[in-house]
């Protein structure tokens, strides 16, 4: 189906947005190796957020801090340590269960900054219009844009069963130019 190809085309956009690597605490600025076992003061949890919260600034988007300090707090030390370790370029080993902790965790953003964040990156990345795009996503509530950057399995564009989500995904197709 043509819109199948175009549909994963504008999912990888949305999955390759910068603001996907300020959610694992990561951005691409530099070559250095990930630290080992960074130095700083206090709690691994605290360094954790700290962390998080300066990577969403830099891409434009203010958080909760009480929201990723309740996340923060349901990770081991280990995943934690991890975390802060590979910060900001790499690519930490941990559990399923902080996996999904991470996937949670731009629901703590200001949904303002999230949706002109993914507006903005849509539009710099795919030839779709800015209005269109904005207009499709306007409506989304934070959760509901978060779930738009949880990538999808073969059968699924997105993880979300959300009708809001899913109707947004196909909607976002349409900005595209006519091509007639």
């Amino acid at each position: 189906m043509p819109g199948a190809s175009v549909r994963r085309r504008v999912l990888a956009v949305l999955a390759l947005a910068p603001l996907t690597m300020a959610s694992c605490g990561g951005d691409d600025a530099g070559d250095a190796p990930p630290a080992t076992h960074r130095e700083f003061e206090g709690d691994v949890h605290d360094e954790l957020v700290r962390l998080t919260l300066a990577g969403l600034s830099e891409q434009g988007i203010d958080a909760d801090p009480g929201c990723l300090t309740d996340l923060a707090a349901q990770l081991s030390d280990d995943d934690a340590r991890k975390l802060v370790d590979a910060y900001p370029n790499g690519d930490p080993q941990v559990s399923d269960e902080a996996r999904g902790i991470g996937a949670r965790l731009l629901k703590c953003a200001d949904r303002d900054d999230l949706l002109q964040t993914l507006v903005t990156s849509i539009v710099a990345t795919a030839p779709v219009s800015e209005a269109c795009v904005h207009s499709v996503l306007d409506p989304l509530d934070t959760a509901q844009l978060a779930a738009l950057l949880q990538p999808g399995d073969d059968n699924n564009d997105s993880t979300s069963d959300d009708p809001a989500v899913q109707a947004a995904v196909d909607q976002l197709i349409a900005c595209r130019p006519s091509t007639t």
